[in-house]
């Protein structure tokens, strides 16, 4: 911006501060570039010619005027920038009433230019940033003379390897609001030391962040990620590609980067983590295959009809979501279907009460649809695969079999367990003043005879409720104390006849002997833990 311009824009800003009087700026030739009075810019002020000269204030009496032509009574003053005299301002009025004012504007002035000077700074520098990250992801275009001479001008310094990284925020935005978005982004980035403009570069590119950084270990992207949304308080993702050694291997870099920010996922996309290389090459198939995609979709029409062909792309949209994995696409359908079923059993009844109604309340009752799940998680097996079906489904029967059937003979256990009167055996607990002890060892006992958690604080919370007034704990605080105390006593000790003591020690190749030290051991603690944490307190608060 020219001199004459960002004076003109100073005399608009400042003429409020003092009460609309008259302000002139001049050059460093004495001449007014800007003034209030718009009839003066162009002439030659004599009392702002002796303050260039002098490098001195200037105050102008009335009876001097004849002294000063071109000039009015006032006070005059210089501007000074790095020990360098770039303006000369003035205010009119008696120099006495005015010198103050005079001094605040003439501070205003040099701050004004400054900053003017640093925006400038700024914006060539984020021009030269933009065409550095241009040139660096189209190399094979523009070799590397060019991007050298840019990188150069920046001071770079950069260390290898080096990423290309893309920051995108999720959802739907205005243009402008992304972009603010993206420099609040970038200065709180600065702010924490995780871009230096020393060894990275990096642009706002429509509604992305491109970034070239050195030394990013996987908690730098993640470091980078949470710093970027607590800046702006909206979830994001971060694309990362390959580390590279060289910076013609930068281009591919970018390219990976870029499809991962694409991704409709949020988080950290790095392409050394397995699944997001997968989740890499599904979208790249997606962008170069899309006329071969379409087709499929064409002839999958042709072919199937309606119903089949949306439960085909059920089926395969859980599969890829769910990273290739069969198991997780299994358990994923079944929970689709028991939704479904929860839908149909609204009170509004959505699907009427007839034969759908019926229907969806069949195949969304849990066991139907886990079973369903299974069955069609085997139609996404590779035909190649096909042979190790029943080698699989036999490893899996063998197993869960133990855990099962553990599992089947605890809950008749704790069926007959309920038929007993341990309720009316316990609750003489209660009038003994133990306090936030009392549900803990009523839970602790229920937990230790039938191995089920949940109905072990359920059953104590029923005891428990009507006893909360007798106990002293009817306050908001004591309710909280009785719930954590029958928590901590519902995992105080996973034991045998416990299903997930078996889950745990059968699934980590653990021999009985060893869950017993092990699990059984751990979770005795961390209930007697909590409640004797929450003991120690109730005594002070109660």
């Amino acid at each position: 911006m020219r001199f004459e311009e960002i004076a003109r824009q100073l005399v608009e800003t400042t003429s409020r501060l003092v009460r609309g009087r008259i302000i002139n700026i001049m050059d460093t030739e004495g001449r007014i570039v800007a003034s209030t009075e718009e009839s003066r810019i162009g002439t030659l002020h004599a009392g702002a010619c002796e303050v260039v000269r002098t490098g001195r204030p200037v105050a102008i009496e009335p009876a001097d005027l004849a002294r000063w032509p071109g000039a009015r009574e006032g006070y005059n003053l210089p501007v000074f920038s790095d020990g360098r005299l770039i303006a000369v301002v003035g205010i009119f009025g008696e120099p006495e009433q005015v010198r103050d004012s005079a001094y605040i504007l003439a501070a205003y002035t040099e701050q004004f230019f400054h900053q003017n000077a640093l925006d400038q700074q700024n914006r060539i520098t984020g021009e030269l940033r933009t065409t550095y990250l241009r040139l660096l992801l189209n190399l094979d275009r523009y070799g590397t003379e060019e991007l050298t001479e840019v990188g150069e001008a920046l001071g770079l310094r950069l260390q290898f390897p080096v990423r290309v990284l893309a920051l995108e925020f999720c959802g739907r935005q205005d243009a402008l609001v992304c972009r603010q978005r993206l420099y609040r982004a970038v200065e709180e980035l600065q702010f924490q030391n995780l871009l230096d403009p020393k060894r990275d570069v990096w642009a706002v590119t429509g509604d992305r962040l491109l970034m070239l950084k050195s030394d990013t270990g996987t908690r730098c992207l993640h470091r980078m990620l949470t710093c970027a949304e607590t800046a702006v308080g909206a979830p994001a993702r971060l694309g990362a590609g390959r580390p590279c050694q060289a910076l013609r291997q930068a281009p591919q870099s970018g390219a990976q980067a870029l499809t991962l920010c694409a991704a409709p996922v949020s988080g950290v996309q790095d392409i050394q983590d397995p699944d997001c290389r997968f989740l890499y090459l599904m979208q790249r198939t997606a962008f170069r295959e899309e006329d071969c995609i379409r087709e499929m979709h064409s002839l999958l029409e042709q072919q199937l009809d309606a119903g089949e062909l949306e439960m085909l792309l059920a089926t395969a949209d859980a599969y890829y979501d769910c990273g290739g994995s069969v198991g997780q696409a299994a358990d994923r359908l079944h929970i689709v279907l028991i939704g479904i079923s929860s839908v149909a059993s609204l009170p509004a009844l959505p699907f009427g009460d007839g034969v759908v109604y019926a229907f969806l309340n069949f195949i969304g009752n849990p066991v139907i649809a886990l079973m369903l799940g299974v069955f069609l998680s085997l139609t996404l097996i590779p035909a190649s695969e096909r042979g190790n079906t029943l080698k699989w489904v036999t490893q899996g029967v063998t197993d869960s079999a133990a855990i099962l059937a553990i599992t089947g003979a605890g809950g008749s256990f704790g069926a007959i367990l309920k038929l007993l009167p341990i309720a009316d055996a316990t609750q003489g607990l209660l009038a003994t003043g133990l306090g936030v002890l009392v549900p803990f060892t009523i839970a602790m006992i229920l937990k230790l005879a039938m191995g089920a958690s949940t109905v072990a604080m359920i059953t104590t919370a029923s005891m428990v409720a009507p006893m909360l007034e007798n106990m002293g704990l009817t306050s908001p605080l004591g309710r909280v104390f009785v719930v954590m105390a029958i928590g901590a006593g519902s995992m105080v000790a996973s034991h045998a006849n416990d299903s997930y003591f078996w889950v745990v020690s059968q699934f980590s190749d653990m021999k009985t002997g060893e869950a017993y030290r092990c699990q059984t051991g751990m979770t005795a603690v961390m209930g007697v833990t909590v409640v004797a944490i929450l003991y120690v307190l109730s005594l002070f608060l109660f």
